[in-house]
């Protein structure tokens, strides 16, 4: 019972980059694996009281935890070694956020990635499309009106195109459409901006006839 409030305090306690609740509590899931440690540390410990197992309990016990405890760079670097994300950015929320209030509190429709329209979900009853990173990807349909989360780092570290896994937008053609979108907003650092794009008809003509194979 008490595993959760211990990750919580050792993941605030050893991650200085944790600036708000959310991102603390969305991130404790990959650090779960010292508090297990602990509390597999203490049920052997009960456990191999009894005499006759008494003389196995460190043999078994060090190697559950030297097992346990080889997992904890993998959730430290999750994206490093899956592609996938797992930290969510306070400017990543305000935007989607912000898009809402500039709709009078309407929820617009959106696109984005697994993460970022997760947590519009989540947090502002959007509808959920994931569909973003295969449609740039491919070079398919945008439709004109609907609103385009799209980040930087697309193009560079690569987007979670769930359940297909990393992929790596093109630059070079990110940057021809959204120099004939209406960009709506911009945030966070420059080089993993955040970029919200509403899509118009000359950049729906545009998207389609891209690429020769379209």
């Amino acid at each position: 019972m008490l595993l959760p409030s211990l990750t919580l305090m050792c993941f605030a306690l050893i991650s200085p980059t944790v600036d708000n609740k959310h991102q603390m509590i969305y991130r404790t899931f990959d650090m779960a694996d010292p508090a297990i440690a602990l509390g597999l540390g203490i049920a052997f410990y009960s456990m191999f009281r009894m005499r006759r197992l008494k003389r196995f309990a460190p043999v078994v016990l060090a190697s559950t935890v030297a097992l346990l405890m080889a997992t904890a760079p993998y959730g430290l670097y999750t994206e490093e070694f899956t592609g996938v994300r797992h930290d969510t950015q306070a400017y990543e929320v305000e935007a989607f956020a912000w898009l809402k209030e500039s709709h009078y509190n309407d929820t617009p429709y959106a696109l984005s990635d697994e993460r970022l329209s997760f947590i519009a979900w989540m947090m502002f009853d959007y509808v959920k499309d994931n569909d973003l990173p295969q449609r740039l990807l491919y070079n398919r349909s945008l439709v004109p009106g609907d609103y385009n989360v799209y980040e930087k780092s697309w193009t560079t570290r690569g987007v979670n195109d769930y359940p297909n896994g990393l992929v790596q937008i093109d630059p070079e053609f990110m940057d021809s459409l959204m120099y004939i979108e209406n960009v709506f907003y911009v945030g966070g650092p420059e080089e993993d901006q955040l970029i919200i794009i509403q899509h118009t008809w000359v950049g729906h003509v545009y998207n389609n006839w891209y690429y020769e194979d379209s």
